[in-house]
């Protein structure tokens, strides 16, 4: 019990970040919550104590705090960023597919910035 316990942490880190990004891409952030929490593989990971939602937890806040970082230009944030990802690939291998994506993204960004000037 003390160890299910435990783990109900990041079942709701989740549902936070996925409400966080969605708000942030501008859709329906509490379906977008409601939708997680009723998922039906995300209902058996959630009361289970395997790491794959610690690592779906870490991976969204990680993209939140990234783009925030360059949204706001606050390395601070790239940093706790960095810091999430290399914690959600120490959790479950999938966790380092973000180095990838969020460098993609950053390049895309970057040369959009080029464009509008």
């Amino acid at each position: 019990m003390a160890l299910h316990s435990s783990f109900f942490f990041w079942p709701v880190l989740s549902v936070l970040g996925t409400f966080a990004l969605a708000r942030r891409f501008g859709s329906e952030p509490f379906i977008a919550a409601l939708v997680t929490i009723f998922t039906p593989v995300f209902l058996v990971w959630a009361a289970s104590v395997m790491c794959d939602v610690m690592m779906l937890a870490l991976w969204l806040w990680a993209l939140e705090f990234w783009l925030a970082g360059l949204g706001r230009q606050q390395s601070w944030r790239l940093l706790v960023s960095a810091g999430l990802i290399s914690a959600a690939t120490l959790t479950k291998y999938f966790g380092i597919s973000l180095v990838p994506l969020l460098a993609a993204y950053t390049l895309h960004e970057i040369d959009c910035l080029r464009c509008n000037l």
